[in-house]
């Protein structure tokens, strides 16, 4: 198990945006999102701490927007989407990150989420609540912990990114996993405060297979 210290994530990061900046034939990188499961779910081998807090991912995020932003200016950063499902984690981490660096907001362009519900008991349902567990979010309870937040540390102006979104064709048929994914969109779109939405294609083959509907409402709202 492995996950970047600050010092690694940044040395990382540089390479990347010293390669992918415009400036030559290499093509350029528009978005970073600094991290993913390596800081929601390992542990830092040396030390043994756990990489999904707050306080461990501060400097991590500091650091590398910073070692971007200087090889590659017009680069977006995102920090992390954390992959569990979990309201009281987000706002967990999320306050974590703010007490441990109170001007963390200078270090990213935009949030980012990831959602999947794999409760049998909703049939993946993104509206619905679980009966009985009511941590595991919705879509919409997902980017509203994570906009409340930013909210409340002045920082409204700060956009969201759904980096990942999806359902395995073994649990839902593609013909309902079109109508989840056009719920998502909806709900994006309406929410003003969601800029991009990223449909997993790693989870959910339906992308290459009948998503007519979901190619007929991204032709009318290319860009919101």
């Amino acid at each position: 198990q492995f996950a970047f210290t600050a010092d690694g994530a940044a040395g990382f990061a540089e390479i990347l945006a010293k390669r992918y900046n415009g400036k030559n034939e290499r093509g350029f990188i528009d978005g970073y999102e600094v991290g993913y499961g390596d800081f929601d779910m390992y542990k830092d081998e040396k030390s043994n701490e756990a990489c999904h807090s707050g306080s461990y991912y501060a400097p991590v995020l500091r650091k590398t927007y910073q070692a971007i932003k200087e090889n590659s200016p017009k680069s977006l950063v995102g920090m992390n989407a954390l992959i569990s499902q979990s309201k009281q984690y987000e706002r967990k981490f999320l306050e974590e990150l703010f007490s441990t660096d109170p001007e963390i907001g200078k270090y990213f362009d935009y949030g980012a989420i990831t959602y999947e519900n794999t409760s049998s008991e909703t049939k993946g349902d993104p509206t619905k609540k679980i009966p009985g567990n009511p941590d595991y979010p919705t879509f919409q309870d997902k980017w509203s912990i994570m906009r409340n937040v930013f909210v409340n540390h002045e920082l409204a102006d700060k956009g969201i990114w759904v980096s990942g979104v999806g359902w395995k064709d073994t649990f839902i048929p593609i013909e309902i996993q079109e109508n989840y994914i056009l719920s998502v969109l909806s709900q994006a779109h309406q929410s003003k405060v969601i800029h991009k939405v990223f449909i997993d294609g790693s989870i959910s083959s339906a992308l290459s297979k009948k998503y007519e509907k979901v190619k007929e409402y991204i032709a009318e709202y290319p860009a919101w």
